[in-house]
């Protein structure tokens, strides 16, 4: 056989072992589900409307559950995903104090359950699992605002838990405060941007956030290349 050709046989071999080893890890990183929100303003008055929304992929048919939280204010509500992975729910803040707000959206999970959620309106966080309580947003001992988000967050990372979330935050101003501008968003008062009409250039005061997702097959094909290109000059070296 004419050494090219045993050369490119062998660089062939060694392409499909590379990829036999590293594609099994992107089959198990597919079909994972993901949460993605946003807010239509993070800097709003007491009066004025919110709309959180988002897209959920992967099972959901619990819906997701968003938390809404500052100080001794606590609104958790659960939301049903459409067909299309779309969510939204707009929320009345009529009567909030002027504060910083902690939203997080969560995700059922793999096995489309939310294992971590509120105990009636006791304001007690548990695991519907294990039924042991995680933390209290009221009573002695309680957890509020950065410290109820840790909480939160290592709730939904403890082992046995599947859940995924998001965090976004917004601000109730005082009234004599005047809302601010950012590039992109310039709210009128009661106004509400639209999912549809965040697709806009236009300003539109959706402010996207980071997704949680699977690991993309396209930086493992990047791997596969790499090894295999390496491997391929190695080869070609002992050759010569």
């Amino acid at each position: 056989m004419h050494k090219n050709t045993r050369f490119v046989c062998g660089l062939l071999a060694l392409q499909l072992i590379v990829a036999l080893l590293v594609l099994p890890v992107s089959a198990a990183t597919e079909g994972k589900p993901t949460i993605s929100a946003s807010l239509s303003t993070v800097y709003l008055k007491a009066g004025q409307p919110l709309t959180v929304q988002g897209i959920a992929t992967g099972q959901a048919t619990e819906g997701v559950q968003i938390w809404i939280f500052a100080g001794s204010y606590l609104n958790v509500s659960t939301v049903a995903v459409n067909p299309s992975g779309t969510f939204s729910n707009a929320y009345i803040t009529t009567g909030l104090a002027p504060a910083k707000y902690y939203v997080i959206v969560q995700h059922p999970g793999v096995d489309n359950s939310l294992q971590i959620s509120t105990k009636g309106n006791t304001g007690e966080v548990i695991n519907r699992k294990t039924n042991a309580t995680v933390f209290s947003f009221t009573g002695a001992g309680n957890l509020v605002d950065a410290a109820a988000v840790t909480a939160l967050s290592n709730a939904f990372n403890a082992p046995g838990v599947d859940d995924i979330y998001t965090k976004l935050v917004f601000t109730v101003l005082p009234a004599t405060e005047a809302v601010p501008t950012y590039p992109g968003n310039t709210p009128a008062p009661g106004s509400v941007t639209s999912a549809t009409q965040a697709a806009s250039p236009a300003g539109t005061g959706v402010i996207p956030v980071s997704t949680t997702t699977a690991k993309s097959p396209a930086g493992l094909v990047t791997v596969i290349a790499g090894i295999t290109l390496a491997l391929g000059a190695a080869l070609y070296t002992r050759k010569q």
